[in-house]
């Protein structure tokens, strides 16, 4: 009789034992199974080390490098500037974040057409320019001669866009930019 009790109490356990493996399999087990062999799905917002935000209309973004062939109307316009004497002085120049270089022509938000001048004075030894409109990206870019501290160039624009941004920075040696200007710009 007490050999059959602990034969009873034996099973009992056993059978406890094996609830309490299958429950933890079912339970605990079963919720990674559902995502094995696939990638986890996980809500979380990308994020950037740019303080600017993405996808803006005024191109402000913290690069400003938009290259022809983002938009469907990439062969619509060219730019050139073509090296002048000419010098144009501003009661309100725009100076690049590291004082570096200060734009005295175009200003924000003026208007630019074939003829308009770029001027300004740099501290750098080169000094480019980047011509972007909203509808076709990068229309022109190139190098501007400095003489005596100062740049100035004369536009040749065609472009079948009313908005765009003339950048106006240096280069390393490595083709990193410094000095980096950004101006909004109505385009003619």
């Amino acid at each position: 009789m007490i050999k059959n009790k602990k034969y009873i109490l034996l099973i009992s356990l056993l059978v406890l034992l094996l609830l309490v493996v299958s429950a933890y399999f079912v339970f605990v087990k079963n919720d990674n199974s559902n995502t094995a062999g696939q990638e986890q799905i996980v809500d979380q917002e990308a994020t950037t080390t740019s303080p600017e935000p993405t996808a803006q209309a005024d191109f402000s973004g913290a690069d400003g490098n938009r290259e022809p062939g983002n938009s469907l109307s990439e062969d619509d316009g060219t730019s050139t500037v073509e090296d002048s004497d000419t010098v144009v002085s501003s009661d309100n120049p725009i100076v690049s974040d590291d004082g570096n270089t200060t734009l005295n022509s175009p200003s924000e938000n003026q208007e630019i057409s074939t003829g308009s001048i770029i001027s300004g004075e740099t501290k750098n030894d080169n000094v480019f320019y980047r011509l972007i409109d909203n509808k076709s990206g990068v229309t022109g870019e190139g190098e501007l001669k400095i003489k005596n501290g100062t740049f100035s160039g004369k536009l040749n624009v065609d472009s079948r866009s009313s908005d765009g941004r003339l950048d106006i920075f240096s280069r390393n040696n490595d083709g990193s930019e410094y000095s980096i200007i950004y101006v909004e710009v109505k385009l003619k």
